[in-house]
């Protein structure tokens, strides 16, 4: 089965019909076309994204839902991913990087 990187545009996707890959993201959810591997970070950033609109209430039921999918890896935040990330923001400022997406270039590049 092929694995995809979900970072925060692919679930704000999922929640946004008005958003023009909503449909291809439902029908990629739906049809287990692929395993996901996201990073709790990129949650993260989903949970503020969605904190004050009307899918708050939803947000906490899908990652549950996502944490018991055996289709679906999160891989952890932790201080020393968090340390590079910094790093990584700090060096290249002509980016327009989040640091959320700092530490996810490295998965993006080991499922290449």
């Amino acid at each position: 089965m092929t694995t995809l990187f979900a970072d925060t545009s692919f679930f704000v996707a999922f929640f946004s019909a008005n958003d023009e890959k909503h449909d291809a993201v439902v029908r990629f959810l739906r049809d287990d076309l692929a395993s996901i591997v996201t990073r709790a970070w990129v949650l993260c950033e989903l949970g503020a994204l969605l904190a004050r609109g009307r899918y708050r209430e939803r947000y906490v039921p899908f990652v549950r839902g996502l944490q018991s999918s055996p289709r679906v890896e999160i891989v952890a935040a932790d201080i020393k991913t968090f340390e590079k990330a910094l790093e990584l923001y700090a060096a290249r400022p002509e980016k327009s990087w989040s640091l959320v997406d700092c530490p996810s270039s490295r998965i993006m590049a080991r499922l290449a």
